[in-house]
């Protein structure tokens, strides 16, 4: 048996490996480090933190991501693929707010719609300046789905990936192409995000700009119904319960100022109902099938190819 990490760091080097140099490659690298269950091997605690304290063995999960991190660049300078490598470094959420973790000033957790569950830190680097820009920052907003036609842009065009894959263009999407900001650093491309509308607890999120409206019981948690749909319509959401806050000045959510921008929360509502009206009904779980993960000896979804280690 093999720490999961290792096992991804030994597959991300043999593909690398086995990899045909002169074509495109795409690697999409979700590790468990750091993430639950909380363990790693005695090697990864460093010196300043020796023990398995919750806040030590985080950060020898993150020496161990680390690790795989340097072996795969090591790799790709091995076979002369690096210069033309684009590295981004994101996160899915927020930390979950109990200990080890920490979401600073940022109001909320994992799962829920304050910043402290969807607002993430990244990075993008690449040797090849023609690609990114390089020791720059911003404070630009970038979504999840922008990363499609951003990455189709920076790897050739949509032209390119048509004869590359068959597949044309894609139309009406949600993703916004922001590969000329990474380059240039210039006007930000996306002004608007419309964050998550949750029929099960009534609540949405939407952000225009500087501001950031949430509505319904931010605390609401109710029971879905195994295999139900839940249609998103004008009455996904408690409208009933409003608030509005400069997410650039109050970072923290902690001014609501919907009473005073009365307007500009009402116009926020109409934008957010009307976006749901586009959306497909959501099915809160599926039925479960026999012998798939999660189950109660494996609480998590994992890879077919796994073997449980503590």
């Amino acid at each position: 048996k093999q720490w999961y990490q290792r096992r991804v760091r030994d597959r991300l080097l043999s593909i690398i490996e086995e990899h045909d140099s002169s074509r495109p490659l795409l690697l999409y690298v979700t590790m468990q480090a750091p993430h639950a269950p909380y363990y790693a091997p005695d090697q990864y605690y460093a010196s300043i933190c020796n023990t398995t304290a919750d806040r030590c063995t985080m950060q020898a999960m993150i020496n161990a991501g680390e690790e795989v991190m340097r072996a795969v660049i090591d790799k790709l300078q091995d076979r002369e693929m690096w210069n033309d490598t684009l590295l981004i470094y994101a996160s899915d959420n927020g930390g979950p707010g109990s200990t080890p973790h920490s979401n600073g000033f940022l109001r909320g957790k994992k799962g829920t719609l304050w910043d402290g569950g969807v607002r993430t830190s990244a990075f993008i680097y690449s040797p090849n300046t023609t690609l990114v820009s390089s020791r720059t920052s911003t404070q630009c907003l970038f979504h999840l789905p922008d990363w499609y036609p951003t990455l189709i842009q920076i790897s050739g065009g949509w032209e390119n990936f048509y004869n590359a894959t068959g597949i044309s263009a894609a139309k009406d999407i949600d993703g916004i192409d922001q590969s000329s900001h990474l380059l240039s650093n210039g006007v930000c491309p996306r002004n608007h995000i419309f964050l998550h509308i949750d029929p099960v607890n009534r609540i949405g999120a939407y952000i225009n700009g500087h501001m950031k409206l949430l509505v319904g019981d931010q605390d609401a948690s109710n029971d879905c119904v195994t295999g139900k749909m839940y249609p998103l319509d004008g009455n996904s959401m408690d409208d009933s319960i409003l608030a509005l806050y400069n997410i650039t000045s109050d970072p923290s959510e902690s001014i609501d100022l919907s009473t005073v921008y009365r307007d500009v929360t009402m116009e926020m509502l109409c934008e957010l109902k009307e976006y749901s009206l586009n959306q497909a009904p959501l099915m809160c779980e599926f039925e479960e099938v026999p012998g798939s993960y999660p189950n109660e000896e494996v609480p998590l979804v994992v890879p077919w190819e796994f073997n449980w280690i503590y």
